[in-house]
């Protein structure tokens, strides 16, 4: 004990002033259990805002710690025993090399978003060419800006920020109508309406007060009377709720998508999958594998409309926890691998023989399965049934979870008759299916099914049965097989697992979240700090800020408004009419080479107009036809458009002006 002291106090004195030492706390290597000691020396460090201990030579004794993160663990040739699992990094150890391939999943991730659709963003960029766009931001507390110290660092006023650097001489005006504590759901609802102020707390589930709302107007009718060109929608961290969030949050997307569609003008959309929040379950009980598939939900449908994603969810699960949501790489587990391993192959296993590679049943009880105990979201299930009476089915139970369900494959056998079908299992919920198959009883044939993301393909003898899509059950689960009979025989199961790729975290969540309770940006929970917003949001949107700097031709269709007000009536020497007595008008148009292909249309009914093959000069206009329009080059920089109105009449719609390649 004196030469423990000795050393203690020689350790204190080389570095007490830089790190907590334990030894001068009381914390050997000696044996005894010092897990109350070191979980009063780590709070300690925590309120001290101190970041390193250093542990002398030794195994220390410590059964596990809370309240570690931020904290940094270093010794020399020191190391924890009794069941804690966390390493002390030692003097001299080489960095693990994977921790630079966080960086590379991060770079690639943000130029991965970079690839917008082309035809995502029309509104916006005819918005940039008109010299004017109006960018409105829609979501809950993280895009309002919750617990942010400094406005400025929030991702919507470091977006706006960045617009007005990048995109010279257009006049860029935005509004965030974000709303704290709410949901999608309440977003397209027309019952949820503004209130007279002050909002009131906890606020009511069907009002709302900001600055910019009005009384008895609804949030969705709010934000489309502002008439944005560019529409950012971010929801999610308050969509968890229920066992099918997944399917709700692509529901109340679509209803949201499909009411912009008709706005006028239509905005360019763009969708933000939420980030997860803390992992700290007593701090905030809310499912990581809920609110993934959330995020999931928001990915998919932007991917499958069209529409720019800017992927927040997958930057923050790179730099939190080192791992690729979307990068994903295959392993394989061939013939029931690791079936004789009680922690690998869970369930009924009692209820089965395994034996060269066949699994088969020995007992008169129904509802039976085993279940493999490993993550599976994407991969191929491969395996080969047999089923013995014509009242057999074989489950094949994918993406398993005890709280939000799965998916199921049903077999059921017949020469002619047989059918294989997609169910929500845990609901019974028909999704998909195929009658009149030739499934034949005491007979093998392979069953395969590929899943990803929202699409779902089943093949029977390597002969697909159908493909189908569904936002339902986009989570995290295991895999199970069985059946509701007695006697369906498995084998040759070959699992194809899509892993995601991981790598050592870069950032800790204290980083990125920031501490509870803490004065500081974040709120620990599901509030970025500044730093979070810099890193996670901000970065999604740099392909959007490349796009309107520069909207070049990409030979897609590009409009250009050309609004109702916009309009004029030609003087002498123009014509005022044409010969069918109808009255002309016209605006003056940026130059464009029309062989390239010119289309008009209206934005009130979808009208178009085609391009005049008669009418091309100011000698010709009088002949322009009915239906049609008059386009052609004044100089190097100019031209005219005109259209003809039956009656004495103005111009009372918006029409846009397409580019495009071909005639």
């Amino acid at each position: 004990m004196s030469q423990n002291n000795t050393n203690a106090m020689m350790n204190y004195r080389l570095w007490g002033e830089l790190v907590y030492v334990v030894t001068a706390y009381d914390i050997f290597p000696d044996g005894t259990d010092v897990t109350n000691k070191l979980q009063a020396l780590v709070n300690l460090a925590k309120a001290a805002g101190r970041t390193a201990i250093f542990f002398p030579a030794g195994e220390y004794y410590v059964t596990g710690l809370s309240n570690t993160d931020g904290l940094y663990f270093f010794g020399d040739n020191a190391s924890f025993v009794g069941g804690y699992s966390e390493t002390i990094a030692q003097f001299g150890q080489p960095v693990d090399v994977r921790e630079g391939h966080a960086s590379i999943l991060y770079k690639r991730a943000i130029d991965e978003g970079g690839n917008i659709p082309k035809s995502s963003l029309m509104q916006a960029k005819s918005a940039v060419r008109s010299g004017t766009i109006r960018v409105a931001f829609w979501g809950d507390s993280i895009t309002e800006g919750a617990d942010q110290t400094n406005p400025g660092d929030a991702y919507p006023n470091r977006l706006i920020a960045s617009m007005f650097d990048s995109i010279k001489g257009v006049t860029v005006t935005s509004q965030n109508f974000s709303l704290g504590g709410r949901m999608l759901s309440q977003a397209i609802s027309p019952t949820f309406v503004g209130i007279a102020g002050p909002e009131p707390y906890p606020p009511p589930a069907n009002g709302f007060y900001r600055p910019w709302s009005t009384v008895g107007k609804s949030w969705i009718d709010t934000i489309r009377d502002w008439k944005p060109d560019l529409l950012i929608v971010a929801f999610g961290m308050n969509d968890v709720s229920g066992t099918a969030p997944a399917e709700a949050e692509a529901t109340n997307l679509k209803t949201l998508y499909d009411a912009t569609k008709t706005w006028n003008p239509a905005p360019s959309l763009i969708v933000v999958p939420t980030i997860l929040p803390t992992k700290n379950f007593d701090l905030y009980p809310q499912s990581q594998n809920g609110t993934n598939s959330v995020a999931r939900a928001t990915r998919e449908f932007g991917k499958a409309n069209g529409l720019m994603v800017a992927d927040a969810n997958r930057l923050f699960q790179i730099l939190r926890d080192g791992v690729e949501e979307i990068t994903r790489a295959s392993y394989l587990e061939p013939n029931f691998q690791g079936y004789e391993d009680v922690s690998l192959w869970t369930g009924d296993r009692d209820a089965f023989t395994y034996s060269s590679g066949v699994l088969t049943p020995i007992s008169a009880a129904t509802n039976k399965y085993v279940t493999r105990s490993k993550v599976f979201y994407n991969g191929q299930i491969q395996v080969d049934i047999r089923p013995v009476n014509a009242t057999d089915t074989a489950w094949i139970n994918y993406r398993k979870d005890s709280t939000y369900g799965y998916m199921t494959v049903f077999v059921q056998p017949g020469s002619g008759t047989g059918a294989v079908s997609l169910y929500k299992g845990d609901t019974g919920e028909f999704i998909y299916g195929v009658g009149s198959l030739n499934v034949p009883m005491n007979q093998w044939s392979n069953i395969k099914i590929i899943a990803s993301g929202i699409s779902h393909a089943v093949y029977l003898n390597d002969t697909l049965v159908f493909q189908t899509t569904t936002y339902k059950n986009l989570h995290d689960g295991l895999l199970s097989i069985g059946s509701s009979q007695t006697s369906v025989a498995y084998r040759y199961l070959n699992i194809s697992f899509e892993d995601s790729i991981t790598t050592v975290p870069p950032y800790t969540e204290s980083d990125l979240l920031g501490e509870y309770n803490s004065p500081e940006s974040g709120n620990g929970i599901n509030h970025p700090t500044g730093e979070g917003h810099a890193l996670v949001y901000t970065p999604t949107f740099g392909g959007l800020l490349r796009t309107l700097a520069n909207p070049v031709e990409y030979g897609n269709f590009i409009p250009i408004r050309l609004t109702s007000s916009g309009w004029q009536v030609p003087s002498s020497p123009f014509p005022t009419t044409t010969t069918a007595g109808e009255k002309l008008f016209y605006q003056v148009v940026s130059y464009y080479e029309k062989s390239r292909g010119i289309a008009l249309r209206r934005l009130d009914n979808g009208y178009y107009y085609n391009l005049s093959s008669v009418a091309v000069s100011q000698s010709t206009l009088a002949s322009l036809e009915v239906g049609k329009f008059c386009f052609y080059t004044i100089n190097d920089t100019q031209a005219l458009i005109f259209i003809s109105i039956s009656g004495s009449g103005s111009v009372t719609f918006d029409c846009d002006m397409f580019r495009y390649e071909g005639g």
